[in-house]
Parts: C-alpha cells; structure tokens; sequence
C-alpha cells in the first residue's frame, strides 16, 4: 500500500507527504501518540484511505493500482484452491501488534477461521500468514518496518510480492518463514507470482 502522509505524534499534529482528502478523519487525530483506539477511530471515520499505527505514528494509505488489488485477489482464490480455508482469509484486514503498532496488510490468513460475528481486526497470535504487495511509495515499510513487527509479533509466515503492482506479470513472491526471532527465505522461496498462482499446491517447505 503506498504511503502518503504520516503524523508526528509529540506535536498532535499531521505531516502530509502527498496531499490527500482525509475526510471526517482528521478530526479524529489524537494527540500524543496514537493507540490501537485511534487506529479503529480513524479506519471508522474515513473509508477511503487506510490508517495504520506504527510506534505511536499514524500512517496514511490510499488503494492500490488495478494490478496491486489484482495480486491479492488472485491469490486469495489460489490459496483458496490449495486448500486453505476460505475463512481464514482476509484482505485488507487489521491486525494489532502492540496498543502503538497496528497494522493493515495487504492479505492475512488466520489460523483459525476468523468467528462470526466478525470482529475488527486481528490479533497478531491469530495470524498465521502476512502478505503485502510492495508500491513504490511503500517499499520501506513493506521490506523492513511490518516485517519487524510481524516477526516481534511471533507471525510464522510472511510473504512479499514485488513488482506485481506495476504489472501483474512481473511479480515475483518472496516467501519467509520464521526463524530465531527473525523471518528466513523459504527454500525455493523466490518464485514468479504467476508460476505460483498456476501450482496446486503452496510450494514452500514447512508452510
């Protein structure tokens, strides 16, 4: 997801990198640093953009290309078809990492099915798998700042799909997995994104 602003929390104020309509959320920025209560204020007061909550710092997002929303659907219905159950997936759904730390990723599949009625967002100790599709404006945080978080969070798996946002057809998966507190590439965990979605089955040892 591409970053386009972010809050600077000792000031209680809002530091726009890009120049966004942000809605009835604005009003909802808190001051201090922001909580997971701020996190569900914001994300309810404007459902155009995304909020996450990064070290007490509110992070603005906006939806991604045709081919960045294209990438998760397809994979949603592949990791359907190798027989993940379809409850378990979730695009686009939060996931609280600590009350400073709350994320948005591209796609989560849950442990367990997620139990109706639905709640808002996820624990990371339910989350089995985060995935994000890597923007140009998100490439840092994609590639470092959610990864740490997930992999502090205990998250098994993490996927990163590169290129795939500019065009479908160059996207490449990076797949890890957990290790010693830190996330390791999968053996044979680098494949095209559209050699995997053409598979069976997942191809990563241990997943």
């Amino acid at each position: 997801m591409g970053i386009v602003g972010a809050r600077v929390p000792d000031r209680g104020r809002m530091t726009v990198i890009d120049v966004v309509a942000v809605g009835n959320a604005i009003d909802q920025l808190p001051v201090g640093p922001a909580t997971t209560a701020d996190f569900e204020r914001l994300n309810d007061a404007d459902g155009t953009h995304r909020y996450e909550v990064i070290d007490g710092e509110v992070r603005i997002s906006v939806p991604g290309t045709v081919h960045h929303q294209s990438t998760t659907t397809q994979l949603t219905i592949w990791l359907t078809r190798t027989g993940v159950d379809s409850r378990c997936i979730v695009a686009g759904a939060g996931v609280v990492i600590t009350d400073s730390d709350n994320v948005i990723p591209d796609l989560t599949v849950s442990r367990a099915p997620v139990p109706a009625p639905s709640p808002k967002y996820l624990p990371a100790a339910d989350v089995r798998l985060a995935v994000e599709v890597v923007s140009r404006s998100s490439r840092r945080h994609d590639r470092d700042i959610k990864p740490s978080l997930y992999a502090e969070a205990g998250i098994p798996h993490y996927w990163r799909i590169e290129d795939a946002s500019e065009d479908f057809e160059l996207g490449r998966v990076e797949a890890y997995h957990l290790r010693d507190g830190g996330y390791v590439l999968h053996a044979g965990g680098s494949v095209k994104l559209v050699d995997l979605l053409t598979s069976d089955r997942v191809p990563f040892a241990g997943w």
